[in-house]
């Protein structure tokens, strides 16, 4: 009877043990339509400008993400978490975590061409109309043509 208990509490243990911590709860809402730019680390490849528009459901969020610069982009589909007050890409193009602060996000980026630093500002509502769509303000904004 000792034995059995004995058991059952070891394993009660390792299970608990086993246990990993929840992902923490979102802080932030990134919805809305973000402008930014991105620098690679190594200079001689490059920077950018990065157009995102964003809707958020809870902790997951999807939209559309255009770049012109050294990589262009268009029109890619973006799937990513929010963690806490943190931004996290998730798919096979490009990893990431921004940390999000009001209107202003900024992180590490690696993607197949380089890896750098991104830094964002979400438009005001008010400016939308600008954003027709992704592609439009990509072209706008785009000094490299």
């Amino acid at each position: 009877m000792k034995l059995l208990r004995l058991m059952i509490a070891t394993l009660t243990l390792a299970t608990v043990g086993c246990a990993s911590a929840p992902p923490a709860k979102p802080t932030v809402n990134v919805t809305g339509n973000w402008i930014g730019s991105f620098v690679c680390n190594d200079p001689s490849l490059g920077s950018g400008i990065v157009v995102m528009k964003l809707n958020q459901d809870g902790s997951r969020v999807v939209g559309d993400v255009s770049v012109a610069g050294s990589a262009r982009l268009t029109n890619a589909a973006a799937e990513a978490s929010i963690q806490g007050d943190q931004l996290v890409l998730i798919g096979n193009r490009a990893s990431g975590s921004f940390t999000v602060s009001g209107d202003n996000m900024s992180g590490a980026f690696q993607d197949a061409l380089c890896g750098g630093k991104l830094t964002m500002n979400r438009e005001p509502a008010i400016a939308t109309a600008r954003l027709r769509t992704v592609n439009l303000t990509v072209e706008a904004l785009d000094l490299t043509n």
